[in-house]
């Protein structure tokens, strides 16, 4: 199992006081800086991670740790799904349109999680740390901004004819967005635009709902 570590950061103190001293033993972290929206950054680093001959790619935001023991953990989790699985994450919202996973939130020095038995199949997981199988071909479409690509990467697996699902390995995410922080006019736009592109799906995420 070759794992390739990306994220998008535009942020290098919390990248660097965050994301980089994670536990993750011979690990190259390969940051994409420069990205006009959060899916041009995303398929860039697919594309460097398939170059490479990697076979999964973990995709993070700045302000997650990997602590000590979650590469294990991981790979337990990823060994435990089906051939079908494309997008795997750590926390999400489950088929039954409920939060499903486990994270540690470090804003309020707990784990989030829920009863749900993992690994568990779901609509889509949460976008600031999940996995992509690089043997399914799997790219996003141009979104703008840097929200929703959680949403898209849930439909677009299951377009594809895959599974989406959250494993029992929790990160540390050091959330840096305000806690006031709404959905702004780009990310309505792009969840306007997720209804058309995919009318048989659920438009819903640990942070935005269908009613919003």
């Amino acid at each position: 199992m070759k794992l390739f570590f990306g994220t998008i950061s535009n942020d290098y103190l919390t990248l660097k006081r965050v994301l980089l001293t994670s536990e993750l033993p011979g690990a190259t972290i390969y940051t994409q800086e420069d990205a006009k929206s959060a899916t041009e950054g995303w398929n860039e680093l697919l594309e460097t991670a398939e170059i490479g001959k990697n076979d999964i790619a973990v995709f993070s935001h700045q302000d997650i740790y990997y602590p000590e023991g979650w590469l294990h953990k991981f790979e337990s989790g990823i060994k435990q799904l089906p051939d079908s699985w494309i997008i795997a994450g750590f926390f999400g919202i489950g088929k039954d349109k409920t939060p499903c996973g486990k994270i540690w939130d470090r804003r309020m020095g707990s784990l989030l999680q829920t009863a749900h038995e993992l690994p568990r199949e779901v609509l889509n997981v949460d976008g600031c740390a999940f996995a992509v199988n690089l043997n399914k071909g799997f790219r996003f479409e141009e979104l703008k901004g840097f929200d929703c690509y959680d949403i898209y990467a849930g439909c677009m697996a299951r377009e594809l004819g895959g599974t989406v699902w959250v494993i029992d390995a929790p990160p540390e995410h050091w959330a840096t967005r305000a806690w006031n922080w709404t959905p702004d006019a780009v990310f309505m736009e792009n969840i306007k635009w997720l209804k058309q592109r995919f009318p048989n799906e659920r438009t819903i995420s640990t942070c935005h709902n269908e009613r919003t």
